[in-house]
């Protein structure tokens, strides 16, 4: 148990590097219940989310996830940051079984975000909440059945409160996951 742990820890660390020098996203998993911290960065912002695969039956897939979040917007005359947790699970199907291979799933993931903002004639900040219905798609790769590699694909629809205003978007994210 103590060895996981230390390889969780030396993972973000090493990969929060990567993430920001090549603004892609990554991740670190063990098997067979694979945890996972994912680091998406690019020039507005990160998420760190741990995220545990439990198998069920020989191709399906269980998956619940939590985190947190931060990212800083800075445009010609307008600035934003804002930080956040985020909560989630969803379910993985692997085409060729053992959780290995090619694999498709879907998901639902909830933000509760705080942002500021500030323009040259007004500022202010906002509480939002986001609820995110996800589709994803990669290839998993097995190292010593302990380590894994993922190239996968996800895109998603968002929806946000803010103080009974509606507001609809979309997000998608391409990664690694190791």
């Amino acid at each position: 148990m103590k060895h996981y742990i230390a390889c969780m820890i030396g993972g973000l660390f090493i990969l929060f590097q990567a993430g920001i020098a090549y603004g892609d996203g990554f991740a670190f998993s063990t098997w067979p219940k694979e945890a996972q911290i994912r680091v998406l960065a690019n020039a507005k912002g990160r998420l760190y989310l741990l995220e545990v695969e439990q198998g069920v039956g020989r191709r399906g897939t269980v998956v619940v996830r939590a985190g947190g979040f931060s990212y800083d917007s800075k445009r010609k005359d307008y600035t934003e940051e804002g930080s956040g947790t985020s909560i989630g699970f969803g379910g993985k199907y692997y085409f060729t079984g053992g959780m290995k291979g090619i694999y498709a799933g879907c998901g639902l993931d909830y933000f509760r975000a705080s942002i500021d903002w500030e323009n040259p004639t007004d500022s202010g900040s906002a509480t939002l909440s986001q609820l995110m219905p996800d589709i994803f798609a990669g290839y998993k790769i097995l190292f010593y059945n302990k380590m894994s590699f993922e190239p996968s694909a996800m895109i998603g629809v968002i929806s946000r409160d803010d103080e009974a205003e509606a507001v609809y978007g979309w997000g998608a994210a391409i990664g690694l996951r190791f």
